[in-house]
């Protein structure tokens, strides 16, 4: 572990967190133990101020926010490249698409279900961009409810981003989360976005619902009624679109090996 060799041999140690505690701290032993180790550390980064919140709640301990890079002018470009997909291809309805991992973690099936009370209320499509184990059970579903002609699945992409281009909104299902790219990456494209409030990253993403809709962790219900009743070309959209992508343009950069060294010279 390299936390232990650096006591060892008495070099500096910076630990990085991309987990949210509450994901993984589910009783008292955990939080000891992580919080032991965790305190050893010259530097403990974190990649959200909520993240930052949680390391204060479960540890106690002190965190600095260095966020990720994101290379905005590459995403806008990648996203402008041609996009042969006949699926959404003069499609007049409301155009939905989700990226991640098909996993418990990522729990499109929240999302299948509020589709499948969406299309008895309004026309929509649905675009499924990833792999995982839940798989065949996503498309199980998908055939069972004869969603087949509205929900299509396709495999992992290097550049979703010509696929947000031409969708409409953007749906976070997850239950946990880091610091989701995929949010960050959606608000540099100016698309509406909708997540549920997943510890953690979500909700600062969004700030708290200024820059899209959040709803409650495997809320069906909620996340139909969003959709519904989206009208995508409103003020309240455009606004909600453009405080997202403020947030993006303020806070992250191509490179941040500038900021990375201050960090390591306040430890030396």
């Amino acid at each position: 572990m390299p936390i232990i060799a650096a006591q060892i041999t008495g070099k500096k140690i910076i630990i990085r967190c991309n987990t949210a505690p509450s994901k993984y701290i589910n009783n008292n032993f955990k939080k000891l133990f992580f919080k032991y180790f965790y305190s050893l550390s010259d530097l403990i980064l974190v990649t959200s101020n909520d993240f930052k919140k949680e390391i204060q709640k479960y540890f106690q301990l002190k965190s600095y926010v260095h966020r990720q890079t994101l290379d905005i002018e590459q995403i806008k470009k990648e996203s402008k490249l041609k996009c042969k997909f006949d699926f959404f291809k003069k499609f007049k309805g409301l155009k939905i698409i989700n990226i991640g991992r098909l996993t418990y973690q990522k729990d499109q099936m929240t999302l299948l279900r509020a589709f499948e009370k969406l299309i008895k209320n309004r026309q929509a499509k649905l675009l499924l961009i990833g792999n995982g184990e839940d798989q065949k059970d996503l498309q199980k579903f998908i055939d069972k409810k004869k969603m087949y002609k509205l929900v299509k699945i396709i495999p992992y992409v290097k550049n979703p981003f010509k696929y947000v281009k031409i969708s409409d909104v953007k749906v976070l299902s997850s239950r946990y989360e880091g610091n989701p790219n995929i949010l960050l990456e959606t608000a540099c494209l100016k698309k509406l976005i909708i997540s549920s409030d997943s510890k953690v990253g979500p909700r600062e993403i969004l700030q708290s619902g200024k820059g899209g809709f959040l709803f409650k962790v495997g809320g069906v219900n909620k996340l139909y009624y969003l959709l519904r009743n989206l009208n995508i070309n409103s003020k309240n959209i455009r606004k909600k679109i453009n405080t997202s992508y403020d947030y993006v343009i303020k806070n992250y950069q191509k490179d941040i090996s500038i900021s990375f060294i201050k960090l390591i010279k306040n430890i030396l």
